[in-house]
């Protein structure tokens, strides 16, 4: 099952598929293609409503790929807690599968990539 049918668990309460999260941050990738995330001091991944990117832009590339569908980042990031949580954490407590791809782009990321080249990266191990 690859749809979110509640994020009531994540405080959110909203529907939405991993599928249109994937093409939020395709989109983000390609109009932003040098940007780069900038954790904020002291955090291993990424957070997803804090940290800013090169562009000036709020938050990691999946964290503005779930604001573009109406999630709330802070949100979200409350949710998590103190311990930086990546998409497969949020997708296990959702009760669905892990998107490999999203892990990828994530983690590309988090190693400093540009946004374009964690895209492509994540592409390239599929």
């Amino acid at each position: 099952m690859n749809t979110i049918t509640c994020l009531e668990q994540l405080g959110i309460g909203m529907t939405f598929d991993v599928a249109t999260l994937k093409g939020h941050v395709r989109r983000l990738a390609e109009e932003h293609p040098d940007n780069v995330y900038n954790k904020p001091d002291g955090i291993g991944p990424c957070v997803y409503g804090s940290g800013t990117c090169t562009d000036g832009s709020v938050g990691c590339i999946v964290g503005q790929g779930l604001k573009a569908m109406g999630v709330d980042p802070v949100a979200l990031d409350e949710y998590v807690g103190e311990e930086p949580s990546g998409i497969d954490d949020i997708l296990d407590d959702a009760g669905l599968a892990r998107d490999p791809w999203l892990s990828d782009v994530q983690a590309a990321q988090d190693e400093g990539r540009t946004w374009a080249r964690a895209v492509r990266y994540a592409d390239d191990r599929k």
